[in-house]
Formats: C-alpha cells, structure tokens, sequence
C-alpha cells in the first residue's frame, strides 16, 4: 500500500470533521494546518449554545442556511479558545 500525501492527509481529516456538522443541508469540514501538523479543526454548525439544523432545521436566507457558521470560522474559534492563534504569529 503506497503512502498518501500530507495533502490527501489532511483532506481526509477534513472530510472526518465534515461529518460532525450539525447542518443537515450541507457538510463541510476545516483543517488548518502549520508545518505539517494539525492546529485546529472545525465543521459547519450552529456556535456553541446555539439551535442545531438537526434538532430544529435549517433557517435559510438567500439560499445560505444562517443558523450556522462555516467550518473555518469555528476552526478559527477553536484557535482562539485555546489560544493557538497568538502562538502561531509570534512564531512567524
């Protein structure tokens, strides 16, 4: 068996993360990524606290469910909670 690329990596962790959405409507899934290694993940879905698509549907507007927040923003959020995002820019 040949050895899958970091690309196909971290896409596959992607994909991984995409089937935690909480949004019936669709799934998506972030990785953000640093030298090779994994800092943060997220999926598309309601913020912490909020009314899940899959407890009460989605609430569209403009063809965009605006129940949820994409995947890379909760990424983003995950960075922040765990204060990932100021380690990462003094170290640039």
């Amino acid at each position: 068996m040949e050895r899958i690329s970091w690309h196909q990596y971290f896409m596959a962790q992607s994909h991984l993360l995409a089937l935690r959405s909480t949004c019936s409507r669709l799934m998506v899934g972030a990785t953000i990524v640093r030298e090779k290694r994994i800092i943060a993940g997220g999926y598309n879905g309601a913020i912490s606290g909020g009314v899940h698509c899959i407890d009460e549907g989605c609430f569209v507007i403009d063809n965009h469910c605006v129940r949820t927040i994409h995947a890379e923003v909760n990424a983003l959020l995950q960075c922040a909670k765990f204060g990932v995002l100021r380690k990462v820019r003094k170290s640039m």
